[in-house]
């Protein structure tokens, strides 16, 4: 398994015996080794890791179109982008809140908003979402 070295909050792969090798990647923050006509070849699907908050923040305003650029690169790139959620659906329909400047303020989105979002992404763009119960789930998909 190869994570990107700017990834903030890996994923612990131990309990499944998968070593990691920390690189920095042009797209996504995991990929993996595949053993293609008996030879290991990178992997051409990559794992972008989006915590609950990141979610928010990283398909909203600017940060939108950053995202995008991501989809863009990893095409380039040839490779295939997966985003994986560390929410099932139904946390994430049930909205965000954040503290800030000490109180708790809820997102300028709501959940059934963020969802659609994603479900569209999806649809037009053909990126799919993987939506994990922890990350736990998530590192063992």
């Amino acid at each position: 398994m190869f994570q990107d070295t700017r990834e903030a909050a890996p994923l612990d792969f131990s309990p499944f015996r998968i070593e990691v090798v920390k690189e920095c990647l042009p797209a996504g923050d995991y990929t993996a080794e595949v053993k293609l006509d008996g030879k290991w070849e990178r992997s051409k699907t990559v794992v972008e890791r989006k915590g609950i908050g990141d979610l928010w923040g990283s398909f909203s305003g600017d940060n939108y179109e950053r995202e995008k650029r991501k989809w863009q690169r990893a095409t380039d790139l040839g490779q295939r982008l997966i985003y994986a959620v560390e929410a099932s659906c139904w946390r994430i329909r049930q909205g965000h809140s954040y503290y800030s400047d000490g109180e708790t303020k809820d997102s300028g989105k709501d959940g059934l908003s963020q969802l659609r979002q994603l479900m569209t992404i999806e649809q037009k763009y053909g990126i799919p979402f993987w939506y994990c119960d922890g990350r736990k789930d998530m590192a063992l998909k």
